[in-house]
């Protein structure tokens, strides 16, 4: 939008043409197309529609709100609050997971002094295994599946290979997909301790913008963190305080609106001097759900910023962001956590790290049981054939009154990149089969949740 695209004036009721996205292959870029729809006196004002995108032909009733970049309007009447979303929503667009019943489902067990027939996608950790294992062809003769595609067949794997154990459980996107993950974590408006306040924009923006204008006549802090559910490495993720700015983002794709945590505890960074902000990547296997069976590897990650924190320039990605795998290597801070703990201890005299990881052992309980407390599609399925591991990002705040720390959840990853994990610790790889699969727990490696 060009000097002569900003210059297409906005309105509902006279509207006499579109502006519509044209992605041109040859060129590789996008243009705006203008597209008159009634012939126009010379000298007439050309107008559209700027709120017209899919969001609001799904939510006609929206296009009040939908005009809050244009126009000032004030919707504080409209409730805050929610509702829970019905099945449709844990199940639209995905493919639907076949679930044996209780009784159809076998417990496993292997024999350790025979080598595992292991059935994988990826090599990534099947190359770091010491112990004895061979690749098979088929997954119906595998004693473990492991794959970084979904898995779908658990009634025929119930059927097929009742002695198999793969690394998925039925319906875990409810945990892995930041909007279903959200749902559960925010239902009926009800705030969990340990996420943040989190609305799905593209079913309940008005409730968003009615909590937005709300908190900022009670001049409480309103800075949100914008994120794509369908996207991953921070690709079209903002921090902003701007209502208007976020109404527009709808426009991009499906997203979520979470509070902004904005009293991080940060880590001064000996390279360079600056208090940046950082967050957690721990490493967590299930065993089984209802009752919940879990670990944590006791070794985990840290990602720092690159700058020093403020809130002043919320458009700073070295700021507010802390992965940083394709940018300059001499900008990225590696530590190991043992490192981390000795600095974070350093930088703040009151603060000590065993309560805190007591605290986000609990969160992760905690949020692994409420995301299997209830039946599939709101909920991870029971399966006694499933285990997994995730990646959990974790950050660290301070309390309102700046005494005591608490960890908040960001997100749950399904199949974590485990390259620098096996880089640090040569045992990565077993210690991933020896829990989930072996049942041979160390506890000088994991820890139950």
């Amino acid at each position: 939008m060009d000097e002569l695209g900003s210059r297409i004036g906005h309105s509902r009721e006279n509207v006499n043409a579109r502006v519509l996205p044209l992605f041109f292959a040859p060129h590789g870029m996008s243009y705006s197309v203008l597209f008159f729809t009634q012939d126009l006196p010379e000298e007439c004002t050309v107008l559209r529609d700027c709120t017209e995108s899919l969001v609001s032909l799904q939510h006609p009733e929206w296009a009040e709100i939908l005009e809050l970049a244009w126009t000032k309007n004030d919707f504080t009447h409209l409730p805050s609050s929610t509702t829970a979303p019905d099945d449709e929503f844990f199940t639209g667009g995905r493919s639907k997971d076949e679930i044996p019943t209780e009784e159809e489902q076998t417990p496993c067990s292997f024999n350790p002094s025979k080598p595992l027939k292991i059935f994988c996608d990826d090599l990534q950790l099947i190359e770091n295994l010491t112990m004895e294992f061979e690749l098979v062809e088929d997954w119906k003769k595998a004693d473990i599946i492991w794959l970084h595609q979904h898995f779908y067949q658990y009634k025929e794997l119930a059927v097929s290979n009742p002695g198999g154990l793969v690394n998925q459980f039925p319906c875990e996107c409810c945990l892995t997909t930041k909007d279903l993950l959200a749902a559960i974590m925010c239902k009926n408006g009800e705030q969990s301790e340990y996420y943040q306040m989190t609305y799905n924009l593209n079913t309940e923006l008005p409730a968003f913008v009615s909590t937005f204008q709300k908190r900022a006549k009670a001049g409480e802090s309103n800075t949100w963190i914008i994120k794509p559910w369908n996207l991953a490495r921070g690709m079209d993720m903002h921090v902003t305080q701007s209502l208007e700015k976020i109404v527009r983002l709808v426009e991009t794709g499906p997203k979520i609106a979470c509070k902004y945590i904005d009293r991080p505890v940060t880590f001064r960074r000996e390279d360079t001097g600056k208090n940046v902000k950082f967050d957690l990547r721990f490493i967590v296997f299930v065993n089984s759900l209802r009752p919940l069976e879990a670990y944590v590897y006791n070794n985990f990650w840290i990602r720092f910023a690159i700058n020093e924190f403020d809130t002043d320039r919320l458009d700073d990605v070295e700021t507010h962001f802390t992965v940083f795998n394709y940018a300059d290597p001499a900008k990225i801070l590696q530590m190991k956590w043992e490192d981390f703990v000795v600095g974070l201890e350093k930088s703040h005299r009151s603060l000590k790290w065993k309560e805190c990881e007591k605290k986000i052992h609990h969160s992760l309980r905690s949020i692994l049981e409420k995301g299997s407390s209830e039946l599939p599609p709101r909920g991870v399925a029971k399966n006694k054939q499933s285990r997994a591991m995730y990646g959990v990002d974790v950050m660290l705040q301070w309390n309102e009154d700046g005494k005591d720390v608490s960890p908040s959840i960001l997100e749950i990853n399904y199949m974590p990149d485990c390259t620098r994990a096996c880089q640090y610790y040569p045992d990565f790889a077993d210690t991933v089969f020896n829990t989930l699969f072996l049942q041979s727990i160390d506890e000088k490696r994991v820890t139950r949740l």
